[in-house]
C-alpha cells in the first residue's frame, strides 16, 4: 500500500527549491534575498532563507513564500520547483520520476500527468476530468495569441495599405483583410465557447 503522506518526498522538494534558489542568488547573502522579498510586500526573514540554503526546513515553503521568492530572482516559480531542466529526473509525486521538462509542463498545464507517462492506469473519468481542466488553460493561451496576431496583422493591413496609396503595385492588404476575417472568426468561436463554460472574459 502507498504511504499516504510521503514526508520525505515533500522535504526534497523543498530542499530542491532551496538551493536552486541559493543557486540563482549567485553569492548574494540570505539578507540581500530577504530585503528583495521585502520591497515586493511580503518579507520571507532571512533566517527562513537560511534554512532553505541548508535544507533544514523540512517540507515546509509556503506557495506564498514561493511566489515572492522566486519574483525576488526574476524568475519563474516553476523554475525553483523543477531546477534540473531539462532532462534531469525528479519526483512529479511520491514514487514518478519524470523528467523536469515534463513535470514544468504538467505544472504550467500544457500537458495532462496522464501524458506524461509515469502516472500508470488512470481511470477514464478522472482522465477526462484533467483535459476538461486543462481546456481552460489551454483556450486562455490560444485566445491571447489570437489576440497578438490579430493585432500584429491589422498593423500589417494599415502599413500594405500605406504603399497602395503611395502607389506600390505589390502590395495587398485585401488579402490581409481576408485573414484577420478568418482569425476573427476563430476567436469568436474560442470566445463563444469560453462564454458558455462561464469563464471570465473581457467585456
Amino acid at each position: 500500500m502507498k504511504n499516504e503522506r510521503d514526508d520525505d518526498w515533500a522535504a526534497e522538494l523543498v530542499k530542491r527549491v532551496g538551493k536552486a534558489m541559493k543557486d540563482a542568488r549567485n553569492g548574494r547573502s540570505a539578507t540581500w534575498l530577504s530585503d528583495r522579498t521585502a520591497e515586493l510586500g511580503y518579507r520571507v526573514p532571512a533566517t527562513v532563507i537560511s534554512k532553505l540554503d541548508s535544507g533544514h526546513r523540512g517540507s515546509v515553503l509556503g506557495v506564498a513564500e514561493l511566489v515572492v521568492l522566486a519574483a525576488a530572482l526574476d524568475m519563474p516559480p516553476v523554475a525553483l520547483l523543477y531546477p534540473a531542466l531539462p532532462d534531469g529526473e525528479v519526483d512529479l509525486l511520491p514514487g514518478e520520476p519524470v523528467r523536469s521538462l515534463n513535470a514544468v509542463e504538467w505544472f504550467s498545464g500544457h500537458t495532462p500527468r496522464s501524458g506524461i507517462g509515469s502516472a500508470g492506469a488512470i481511470d477514464p473519468s478522472r482522465m477526462d476530468a484533467e483535459l476538461s481542466n486543462l481546456r481552460r488553460l489551454q483556450l486562455s493561451r490560444n485566445r491571447e495569441t489570437m489576440q497578438k496576431t490579430i493585432r500584429t496583422a491589422m498593423s500589417s493591413e494599415r502599413i500594405s495599405q500605406e504603399f497602395v496609396e503611395g502607389g506600390a503595385t505589390d502590395a495587398n492588404p485585401q488579402a490581409i483583410r481576408s485573414l484577420i476575417e478568418i482569425y476573427q472568426e476563430r476567436m469568436e468561436r474560442m470566445e463563444s465557447e469560453m462564454s458558455a463554460r462561464g469563464w471570465n472574459l473581457d467585456a
